[in-house]
């Protein structure tokens, strides 16, 4: 890659980054929100996805996809587990819990 492509990538990386911090600091004081971040400082992340769960009965996931459309930021929900899509309605989910 040449040095043009790094700045550009690294100034991508950078903003990706602070929307991260923003996203941080819209749900910090709010119960039931939860955005995924990095452990501590052994990890590094880009941020290019930023996901964030929200239980139902504080907040219903539609209002805040409207409200963030509404606000020109983009959204979507992730992906369901494996054994909740409708492919494997049929079969039965056993939950396997390892002792260590």
């Amino acid at each position: 890659m040449g040095s043009l492509q790094m700045k550009v990538l690294g100034n991508g990386v950078k903003k990706s980054q602070k929307n991260h911090d923003f996203y941080q600091q819209i749900f910090k004081d709010i119960d039931g929100v939860n955005l995924f971040s990095a452990i501590n400082e052994d990890f590094y992340s880009n941020y290019w996805l930023n996901t964030v769960l929200i239980d139902d009965c504080i907040l219903s996931k539609e209002n805040v996809k409207d409200f963030f459309s509404q606000n020109n930021i983009e959204t979507r929900y992730l992906w369901n587990p494996i054994h909740l899509q409708p492919l494997y309605n049929k079969y039965i989910f056993l939950e396997v819990i390892f002792l260590v």
